[in-house]
């Protein structure tokens, strides 16, 4: 059986090993950073992205919604006809990637689920919404 200290010493070891890898490594990438002229952040995956800069994606300004929805919402229409017609509006409908185009799909609809909540757009019993 070994003792606590041996095991402790042991493991310090490791660390010290693996510390020296480490370093080892990152000079490795310094040397490929330098070589290929490029800052090390570019190398990075990921650095560069919305999420790692904290930010959110706003689609809509300030009660902007209501009016488009009062808009495209004159007649009686199903929900998926209300997003495409804001979508259309917005010029999102032929400049988005299919990832954000489901953001802002998903936007769109709980932005039409509120506006009934709040009484902008009224839901028939058919389904389709329209302007109250």
């Amino acid at each position: 059986m070994t003792s606590l200290a041996q095991t402790i010493s042991v493991l310090q070891s490791r660390r010290e090993n693996l510390v020296r890898e480490i370093a080892d490594i990152e000079r490795r990438l310094a040397a490929v950073t330098r070589a290929l002229g490029t800052p090390r952040a570019r190398l990075v995956k990921g650095r560069g992205s919305r999420a790692a800069k904290g930010g959110r994606r706003a689609w809509f300004a300030h009660g902007e919604t209501a009016k488009l929805l009062r808009r495209v919402a004159r007649t009686p229409k199903p929900p998926a006809d209300l997003v495409r017609d804001i979508a259309t509006i917005k010029g999102y409908a032929d400049h988005l990637s299919s990832d954000e185009m489901r953001r802002f799909q998903g936007a769109a609809f709980m932005a039409i689920e509120h506006a009934v909540k709040v009484g902008t757009l009224k839901r028939r019993k058919d389904g389709r919404v329209s302007a109250a």
